[in-house]
């Protein structure tokens, strides 16, 4: 699994951080760059929560919108995406704005590993 995280980050530059987490927010693996300045237990912890909770709630709304595609959170620092591919949610930090292209190429990755 750790590839795989490694995979997310050789997809492009910008992206400084990537985490797996499963559907149930079992954290399943995380790499960074070297820039990502936040501790790893905060981020471990943090990234779990949010695969649970938001998956929980995206999964109620896919009942009438879809399934869940992606979010982005925009700090003044960074921007945060996080991406549901079957039972994973990645989630990826990039320097400034994210492309759709981007965001694909991620979903790519994901999938073809």
């Amino acid at each position: 699994m750790k590839n795989i995280c490694k995979s997310i980050l050789d997809a492009d530059k910008s992206i400084l951080f990537a985490m797996i987490t499963d559907n149930q927010g079992n954290f399943q693996c995380m790499d960074s760059r070297g820039e990502y300045l936040m501790p790893k237990e905060l981020v471990k912890q943090m990234g779990g929560a949010w695969s649970a909770v938001v998956g929980g709630i995206f999964k109620q709304l896919a009942q009438y919108n879809g399934p869940f595609e992606y979010t982005i959170v925009k700090y003044q620092k960074a921007t945060i995406v996080g991406l549901g591919v079957e039972e994973k949610y990645v989630v990826f930090t990039v320097k400034k704005d994210v492309s759709e292209e981007l965001i694909e190429k991620v979903r790519k990755t994901l999938v073809t590993k």
